[in-house]
């Protein structure tokens, strides 16, 4: 998945991604298999947490983008890699997306974007 500087959403690599946008208005948010692809934006100002679990599809990636003014914190089972900063939160004034990208290894994702530290 590629991202353009900014705010901005790139088009994906994979024939097989759409670049459907959906708003996320609560406190909490579990990523799922029908997300693969998608870029999610939350928009609530408190804090989010957002669920990462084991069980998503091999190739699952996604973006999100913080865009309410709350922090976004990523949590749950799967192995997250953080690829810049040494936080899994992030508090994005500038609302830049963040992506969450697999690897080779089976429910390991890896975090990349502007991330507190």
């Amino acid at each position: 998945m590629a991202i353009i500087k900014g705010d901005r959403w790139a088009r994906p690599i994979q024939s097989d991604i759409s670049q459907v946008t959906r708003e996320e208005s609560g406190t909490t948010y579990t990523f799922l298999d029908s997300d693969h692809g998608t870029k999610i934006e939350f928009s609530n100002a408190g804090a989010i947490t957002a669920s990462l679990n084991t069980g998503l599809r091999s190739d699952f990636s996604c973006v999100y983008e913080p865009t309410g003014g709350g922090t976004v914190t990523i949590s749950g089972t799967a192995t997250l890699n953080i690829a810049d900063g040494a936080s899994y939160t992030d508090t994005e004034k500038d609302n830049v997306v963040i992506a969450i990208i697999p690897t080779t290894t089976t429910d390991e994702f890896t975090i990349q974007g502007r991330l507190i530290p």
